[in-house]
């Protein structure tokens, strides 16, 4: 597995039987049983991942006899790879630590995030604001405020879609110009925030 993830993608393009199951299991992937988000793209000329970096193009990374091809972003920090197997599920590693995820349900019951709330680790307050529908979300430092939208992609995840006229803001997020900001996966007393840049930041209700 580490060989897998040290190892610089190469351009190689991806083998017509690492795109076939790709092309059949594009849309929006949740981690099962946590908040990270990925967005999966393919057709003929090849495949796309999304992340809060942005979209970087798929190549292949490994192929294990037995396993599958392993493919991964031309560019992405920090490293990923992935695997997709029919029936199975898209599964990712990043620094050697593999999750599964699951299709996220865009139709489900949506939880309430309104509310304000403060980080256990970080300097960081967030509150969310707004109707159904609607939400929205500040996330306060002592460098600044950052606003977003949220926008549900399951019924207990949301996705942080920048503001178009924030730009400092975004910018204190993110350098990327990217789809999403961050992850915002709603629990009991609080929320967990994810990106490419942060893992696993706990906020509790105030």
């Amino acid at each position: 597995m580490l060989d897998i993830l040290l190892r610089r993608p190469s351009a190689a393009r991806l083998p017509e039987e690492a795109l076939a199951p790709l092309r059949a299991m594009g849309g929006l992937w949740r981690e099962e049983g946590g908040g990270r988000v990925l967005e999966l793209a393919a057709d003929a000329e090849g495949a796309t991942l999304t992340t809060s970096m942005g979209p970087a193009p798929l190549v292949l990374a490994e192929q294990v006899p037995g396993d599958g091809d392993w493919a991964a972003p031309q560019m992405a920090l920090p490293p990923l790879a992935l695997l997709a197997q029919a029936g199975e599920g898209l599964h990712a590693a990043r620094w050697g630590r593999a999750a599964r995820f699951v299709p996220a349900r865009p139709d489900a019951h949506v939880a309430d995030p309104r509310g304000r709330y403060r980080a256990r680790d970080v300097a960081l307050d967030a509150e969310v604001t707004g109707d159904a529908g609607a939400l929205r979300i500040a996330l306060a430092s002592p460098y600044g405020v950052c606003r977003a939208r949220l926008v549900a992609c399951d019924g207990d995840l949301f996705r942080a879609v920048p503001d178009a006229g924030d730009l400092h803001g975004r910018w204190l997020i993110s350098p990327w110009n990217s789809a999403w900001l961050f992850s915002l996966w709603v629990r009991p007393g609080g929320f967990v925030l994810n990106s490419d840049q942060s893992a696993n930041l706990m906020f509790d209700r105030m």
